[in-house]
């Protein structure tokens, strides 16, 4: 199934949606029994935190990487976020992501 992405300035608080930029950077939770791996995935128009929830790697997740996230979207302390999306990755950032 293809989706189509739209640009990350669009997303608004629980929408479902699919986005496709580059990842800026990534954290992984250091300790407890709870482990996250985060990532920024940032466009020409914005920036989400894609957050995968009981792992602290992702196979092929790295900054500069470009990918399509698709999940639902909610503002979490001001910061658009997602949990544990489906993904993509891409060998280049779409055009049709960035209007």
């Amino acid at each position: 199934m293809t989706r189509t992405c739209v640009p990350i300035s669009e997303i608004a608080d629980r929408d479902t949606a699919s986005v496709a930029g580059t990842i800026r950077s990534i954290t992984r939770s250091a300790h407890g029994a709870n482990p996250t791996f985060d990532c920024i995935v940032s466009d020409d128009t914005g920036e989400v935190r894609v957050r995968f929830l009981g792992v602290r790697e992702v196979s092929g997740l790295l900054p500069g990487r470009p990918v399509a996230v698709h999940g639902k979207f909610c503002l979490l302390g001001g910061e658009m976020v997602t949990l544990s999306p489906a993904y993509t990755l891409l060998r280049r950032v779409p055009l049709s992501a960035v209007r």
